[in-house]
Parts: C-alpha cells; sequence; structure tokens
C-alpha cells in the first residue's frame, strides 16, 4: 500500500463522518489518524540481512493489525511506518485507548532468527475537528504530533492545538473559564438514568454546561481540555461534585447521581476528604454517588487509580467505567479492578439492530465479575426492548430524557419515579 491509499482511506472515512453527522447532527463522533514509526529497522537490517529486515518489518505490521479494532483501516506506508485510521472516535480518551493498546502490542519482545529484540515506536496523533477535516489536514497534524513526540522523548504526541504550547486563544479561554466560575456562568445539567427492566427513573448523571456570556451553551468536549490546560480542572470538578450532591439530596427515593471525576483530580489526596464533607452538609448517603471514570484514566496509571479508587470506597461511593467496549479495552484488571458498573458506549447500542455481539460480550463480562451494566445513547423504542432482553441492567438515552437544567430535571422526577 502506499501514501495514495491512505489518502483514500481517509477521504472514504470523512465522507462517512459526514453522513453519520448530517444524520445525528448532535453525536460526538470523530476520526483519528494514528502514524506509527519503527526505529532501528535499518540498523538490524544492516547488521543481520535484508530478509530479516522484512521479517520485522512484517511483525511490526502485524502487531499493529492484532491491536486495532476490525473496522480500523492499518495502511503500510513503507516498511518503517504504518498509518492507522480509526472511525467512530468519541474523544481523546478513546484515541489515547487505542494509543496504550498499540504501546502495549509492540512492547512485547519479537525473535527474529535467534535475535530477541523489542520493536520501538513513536506515534503521531491527529483528531478531526473544526479546522481538521480533509485528509491533508490529518496527515500534517499526525506528523506535527510525531515530531512533538520525538521532541518530547515520549512515546506518542497529539498534533492538534491543544498539546501545543498554549496560544493567545487558548490562554484567553483559560481565562475566561475562570472569570465565569467567579460569574456563575457554570451549571449542571441532568440526564435520566433508567431501570430496563420496568424504565422508571432510578438516577442520573450529571454534565456540566457552560453559560457564555453571548448566550451560548456551552458542552464539556469544548472546554474541558483547556481548563486541564489552565488548571481550573480542580475548581470544575468541586463545583459539579458540590452542585450534585446539593440537587440530588432534593430528589425523592434512593435516587443515585453519576458524576465525572478527571485522573488529575481523582489522584488528589484531598478528594475524599472534601467529597466526605460535602456528603455530610446535605445529609446525603454515600452509595448515591457514582463517580465516572473513562479506562484511559485507569491504563495511566493503573496502580494510582486502583489506590485513589479503593480509598474513596472506603467512604461508600460507588464507581462506573465509561466509554467500555470500544474495542481497545483490556480486561485482564477488571479481576481485581474495585468497580460496580460498566458503561457501554453509545456507538454500540446505534448499530444494535445490526450487530449486537459487543454488548453481549460486555454483559457476559459484567455478569462473571458481579458488575451492573449502562447502555448509553438509547434513542428508540426498539433498542431499548432489545437491551432489556440481552440482560441490560440500567439505560439512558435521548428516549429517557435530554440533559436539562435542576428546575426542568425535577419536573421529569415528579412524571416519572414511580
Amino acid at each position: 500500500m502506499s501514501a495514495q491509499a491512505l489518502q483514500a482511506a481517509l477521504d472514504n472515512a470523512l465522507k462517512s463522518l459526514k453522513q453519520v453527522r448530517m444524520h445525528d447532527p448532535e453525536r460526538r463522533v470523530e476520526i483519528a489518524l494514528l502514524l506509527v514509526r519503527l526505529h532501528g529497522l535499518d540498523e538490524f537490517t544492516a547488521r543481520t540481512g535484508g530478509a530479516t529486515g522484512e521479517l520485522l518489518a512484517a511483525e511490526f505490521y502485524d502487531r499493529i493489525r492484532s491491536a486495532m479494532r476490525e473496522q480500523d483501516q492499518v495502511i503500510s506506508i513503507e516498511p518503517r511506518t504504518c498509518a492507522v485510521v480509526l472511525k467512530g472516535i468519541r474523544n481523546r480518551e478513546h484515541v489515547k485507548l487505542a494509543v496504550g493498546k498499540l504501546d502495549r502490542a509492540c512492547r512485547d519482545p519479537v525473535e527474529v532468527l535467534g535475535d530477541c529484540l523489542t520493536l520501538r515506536t513513536t506515534t503521531g496523533v491527529a483528531i478531526t475537528n473544526s479546522e481538521v477535516t480533509t485528509s491533508g489536514a490529518l496527515f500534517r497534524s499526525a506528523a506535527a504530533g510525531m515530531k512533538l513526540a520525538r521532541r518530547q522523548k515520549t512515546s506518542h504526541g497529539f498534533g492538534d492545538r491543544s498539546t501545543a504550547k498554549p496560544d493567545q486563544d487558548t490562554e484567553n479561554l483559560g481565562r475566561r473559564i475562570g472569570d465565569g466560575l467567579s460569574a456563575g456562568e457554570f451549571e449542571m445539567y441532568f440526564q435520566p438514568k433508567v431501570s430496563a427492566a420496568y424504565q422508571n427513573i432510578v438516577g442520573a448523571e450529571a454534565l456540566i454546561r457552560w453559560h457564555q456570556a453571548e448566550k451560548r451553551v456551552v458542552g464539556p468536549n469544548e472546554f474541558i481540555a483547556i481548563a486541564e490546560a489552565s488548571g481550573h480542572i480542580g475548581e470544575l470538578t468541586l463545583y459539579a461534585m458540590k452542585t450534585s450532591i446539593a440537587q440530588a439530596a432534593r430528589w425523592p427515593g434512593e435516587l443515585t447521581i453519576a458524576v465525572n471525576i478527571p485522573p488529575s483530580v481523582l489522584a488528589d489526596p484531598n478528594l475524599s476528604i472534601n467529597l466526605n464533607d460535602m456528603l455530610s452538609i446535605h445529609s446525603l448517603p454515600a452509595e448515591r454517588i457514582t463517580i465516572e471514570i473513562t479506562e484511559s484514566e485507569l491504563m495511566a496509571d493503573p496502580d494510582s487509580a486502583k489506590k485513589a479508587i479503593r480509598g474513596l470506597r472506603e467512604i461508600g461511593v460507588r464507581f462506573a467505567l465509561d466509554d467500555f467496549g470500544t474495542g481497545y479495552s483490556s480486561l485482564a484488571y477488571l479481576q481485581d479492578l474495585p468497580i460496580d458498573e460498566l458503561k457501554i458506549d453509545r456507538a454500540f447500542v446505534s448499530r444494535l439492530d445490526i450487530d449486537d455481539g459487543v454488548i453481549r460480550s460486555v454483559l457476559d463480562l459484567a455478569r462473571n465479575f458481579g458488575l451492573k451494566v449502562v447502555a448509553e445513547g438509547v434513542e428508540t423504542e426498539a433498542q431499548a426492548e432489545k437491551l432489556k432482553e440481552l440482560g441490560c441492567d440500567y439505560l439512558q438515552g435521548y428516549l429517557f430524557g435530554r440533559p436539562t437544567p435542576p428546575v426542568e430535571f425535577l419536573g421529569v422526577l415528579e412524571k416519572r419515579v414511580r
């Protein structure tokens, strides 16, 4: 294959992405490109001969192919460079999972004619966004990510602006986040979580929104990365926790509340103290709180993440693993991971009428480990009924309600809780 094959693959993927967005404008889905460079191939070939170099290059390609999902395209540009086109990417965390799985696949030693080697690779990453919309722009962004990784001596690098040195727009937005917190521009919205068996509301997920001065309501995908880069993510997370706990204390019955916690805040040794104080102030039982984390947070530093989770579980809170079933999941750590729920990515729910294999596998896995399963992105009665038949525990999606402000959500509860 060649660069021409890569351009054709990207063009086709971008065309499909455009069609998906036309069909469902609110669906957050992207295309990602990984450029993976193998180091040391020339030296190995010079030492052992061309035939063994070809064997190593073939092993390099096979390792990458085995690490990716069936729908991802792996294209050999040259013996030392492969490109991977990732489709149906939800966010940066999703891409980090793919890169992590690729790194692990290449890390295992390979034996070539008596030589035991470790494949050394560098990966450049690009994701479609408002500025990266063509195959050429994706390639240039991924190439920039590879240069960044080599300069910083890391295994991979993102070629978009959010990972580069903050520019003036990024710095301005960071300041605006701080000002917005002070001015009360942020608000928590709540989306219902229902029982699959009875479709009664059993809880909600808290989702932060930013009501900017120009009357635009902004979702977290547009500002969370900037909040992390500018140092405001801790303030935002504390606000989200305080507000969500205060609201949940007003809800009837034993309804639960799920709050997303980023890795930098999860690792904060004061988190358990702060959380315990918030629960005490509002007299909310800890078991009504579920902390949602993504798998990439665990894979970045599994030991630290497990320690943090175990410390918080001593308070009594529950944990859910978000975006599960993406195809890059590593299942080995689930056996001793102290979590309570798995959340199935909406991409698999949307394909339920075509292929339910992933969802069946996740449900079987969850039963083996004694975990509950939440399916996200449920939009039709047919999907809800099928998920109930398969044995899913809980459902979320527009079928049961969009994320709404606190007052509106209370109105939803009055109608739906029974």
